[in-house]
């Protein structure tokens, strides 16, 4: 993987037990690589919109446990984003992208963060399927981790857990079979191309996220696609408006060109294009076995490919897909 500029994780909260009446500081040691501001002193914009705007608020500086000054962090409140020693939160309807929150450290030198951004997205948490006591829980975990924090998947009482039935996407399945009916699309295909896509800009115009389109040409069909077909997938990602390079390395970062993967796909509501469920949902082709995103081993789906060949995990993909199109039998 090359030298990113900006380095980043999803993370998203889906059916989550929300334990936010207990106290952060008491399970929220757990590192994000090696990443940390230069002292506790950290430069607080707050540029959520309408409740959003009380939601980070609530969780940054206001609630009995809020991150500061319940923790060891202290967060200056400032009326501006910046690039020095910022911690910067924004909310947007950024589109079907399968997640509900984004935290990127956007400017780190070695293991030292000097600007993250966090981002909630609308389009999932304001329709109707996620609670005020939901969204704070995803507020809460972006800006942990712009601290430089990691999930936290050995205790419950911290919004920096990563229960069973959450992770770092809107969907996060418990087992192969689930995960195989849930999406539209599954294939094995090179990838051909990467172009700029769109812009998604936050409520208050501020942020910008850019994303990029990727091109694959399927080689082996499994669900929803033909032989030699183009397929369209859409991720975020590439170059914002004054140059800076975007690198997310949530879903496993960006897609090589002339190399294979074995992608699950899901359709966009609102657009043509097709994007990656989670990070359960792509698998590089090194050499002939496949390679899943991370390496957490207590995700029963990824163990399922573990040390599988391209060839074995075909076969059990299609087998799975066929017996529950015989209704199990």
């Amino acid at each position: 993987m090359k030298l990113r500029h900006a380095i980043s994780v999803w993370i998203a909260v889906f059916g989550i037990a929300v334990f936010l009446g207990t106290p952060l500081g008491s399970w929220a040691s757990h590192r994000w690589s090696c990443y940390k501001y230069a002292d506790y002193y950290i430069n607080w914009y707050n540029g959520g919109t309408g409740d959003y705007y009380n939601i980070y608020n609530e969780e940054a500086k206001t609630d009995s446990n809020a991150w500061s000054p319940y923790t060891d962090i202290f967060l200056n409140p400032v009326s501006a984003a910046g690039s020095t020693d910022h911690a910067n939160a924004y909310n947007g309807y950024y589109g079907s992208t399968g997640w509900l929150g984004l935290a990127e450290l956007r400017s780190v030198s070695g293991c030292t963060i000097y600007n993250g951004r966090a981002r909630l997205n609308q389009t999932y948490l304001d329709n109707g399927n996620y609670s005020r006591t939901n969204k704070k829980h995803v507020a809460c975990q972006e800006v942990g981790h712009l601290f430089g924090l990691h999930h936290n998947t050995s205790q419950t009482n911290t919004c920096m857990n990563k229960p069973s039935s959450a992770a770092a996407w809107k969907e996060v399945f418990s087992s192969p079979d689930q995960m195989i009916a849930g999406v539209n699309a599954i294939v094995l295909a090179e990838a051909v191309s990467v172009v700029p896509s769109r812009v998604a800009r936050s409520e208050n115009s501020e942020d910008e996220l850019p994303f990029e389109l990727v091109t694959f040409r399927v080689s082996n069909p499994v669900k929803g696609a033909k032989s030699e077909e183009l397929v369209y997938v859409e991720r975020a990602g590439g170059f914002d408006s004054d140059g800076q390079s975007i690198n997310l390395d949530f879903d496993g970062g960006d897609f090589e060109i002339g190399k294979s993967y074995l992608l699950f796909l899901k359709q966009q509501e609102e657009g043509p294009y097709f994007y990656q469920v989670n990070d359960q949902g792509r698998y590089d082709v090194v050499g002939d076995k496949l390679k899943a995103v991370g390496n957490d081993e207590t995700d029963k789906v990824k163990d399922s490919f573990k040390n599988k060949t391209v060839g074995e995990g075909l076969r059990m993909v299609k087998e799975k897909l066929e017996k529950s199109k015989s209704g199990g039998k």
